[in-house]
Formats: structure tokens, sequence, C-alpha cells
């Protein structure tokens, strides 16, 4: 998370918590969904979201990745 700051991607990692809080969900009630969250990242998206910053994000993540 750290390494995609810096680059200035915004990235989030509280998609589940956030459905938790809104359904009442409890911890432990979707074992599987919760052990998928532990690990995923919710990168830039939405309809507005140019090619070049579809590009630069793509290009930054390869970088952080490989180097």
């Amino acid at each position: 998370m750290a390494e995609l700051e810096k680059h200035w991607i915004e990235a989030n990692i509280e998609y589940y918590k956030r459905i938790q809080n809104n359904y009442g969900f409890k911890p432990g009630d979707y074992p599987v969904a919760e052990k998928f969250y532990e690990k995923e990242v919710s990168l830039p998206i939405y309809p507005d979201l140019s090619t070049e910053d579809v590009s630069l994000v793509v290009n930054n993540i390869l970088e952080i990745i490989f180097v």
C-alpha cells in the first residue's frame, strides 16, 4: 500500500468492511469472503478514468511488482 501511495495510486482495502457495516455482517459470518478480502486491493476504477490514467496506474503497478 505504501508503494502505491508513493506513486499516487489510491487503493482501497476497506471494501468488505463497508459491506459488513452496511449489512450488519459480523466477523466469521462469511469466512471465505473474509479470507479473500484480507489480500484484496481495489484499484482506481470509475467511468471518467482516462486512458492515460489507466496506463499510469498499470505502468506504476508493474514497476512496483518487478523492481
